[in-house]
């Protein structure tokens, strides 16, 4: 399912930077890839994922928020609405979204 399949992947990424960010050593590049690879995930999510109506409106809301905290992480590594806001924003999907694993 390409949803599961995006949203794994970003979180995979997001994993991955956690620590670095929590040291204050996430460099712009690392920001700057991470950003892209979000961004890259929901273009394959927007592209490919078909859900009903509502499930894709609340699809919506999550994805603004993991854009605007990419573009924020990219802008400003070191912002807490950038890393931090994208993890909260994860943590929410899975309320909403049922994600073994995630």
């Amino acid at each position: 399912m390409p949803l599961r399949q995006s949203m794994q992947r970003i979180n995979d990424a997001v994993l991955q930077a956690v620590p670095a960010y929590h040291n204050d050593s996430m460099t712009p590049a690392e920001a700057g890839k991470l950003s892209s690879e979000i961004n890259t995930q929901i273009a394959y999510m927007i592209a490919n994922c078909k859900l009903e109506p509502a499930a894709d409106a609340t699809l919506h809301v999550f994805i603004g928020e993991l854009l605007a905290g990419a573009a924020r992480m990219k802008d400003e590594p070191a912002s807490p609405q950038g890393l931090p806001h994208i993890v909260r924003t994860l943590d929410q999907y899975t309320e909403y979204f049922d994600h073994p694993g995630l």
